[in-house]
């Protein structure tokens, strides 16, 4: 997402709330508790911070208030890659047992208008440029993009040549 550093407590309570449809300070606390026992204005400072860096929304007052998901597609929610990778598998809060086929249901409006618009423009002055080559030109560029993809989809994975 962008540069938003979270402590590890504030990222399980964010975990914890992208995976409910709405959950109390309450609840919030006993299910930290285990992991990071806070007090319960360290919670409540921690759901402040979550508030103001956009992360989450406030519904209801006083006892009666709730934590909600600011994004609702769980494709896009806030994930510290370093944090999530530094856990062992099995510690992660929200690490899946098996594959998760409702993720194909996320798959619509992943992008905003405005990228939706770069991307066509781009595609086309792509398109335009390829049409330029010649077939042998065309199939060295193709080739060369290939290994490059999988040298760096390879390197992103940790692998070495």
């Amino acid at each position: 997402m962008n540069e938003t550093n979270l402590t590890p407590r504030q990222n399980i309570i964010l975990t914890l709330i992208n995976q409910s449809q709405g959950i109390s300070r309450l609840e919030i606390e006993q299910k930290v508790a285990d992991r990071y026992p806070a007090s319960k204005p360290t919670i409540a400072r921690d759901l402040n911070i979550l508030t103001q860096k956009n992360l989450i929304k406030v519904s209801g007052k006083g006892k009666n208030t709730t934590y909600l998901p600011k994004i609702l597609n769980p494709l896009l929610w806030y994930v510290d890659l370093e944090k999530y990778f530094s856990l062992e598998a099995d510690e992660r809060l929200d690490s899946a047992t098996s594959f998760d086929f409702t993720l194909f249901d996320h798959l619509q409006n992943l992008f905003s208008e405005e990228e939706i618009k770069k991307i066509n423009r781009v595609n086309k002055s792509f398109s335009q440029e390829t049409k330029k080559l010649t077939e042998d030109l065309y199939n060295r560029e193709l080739e060369r993009f290939v290994i490059e993809l999988s040298w760096k989809s390879s390197k992103i994975e940790g692998n070495t040549y």
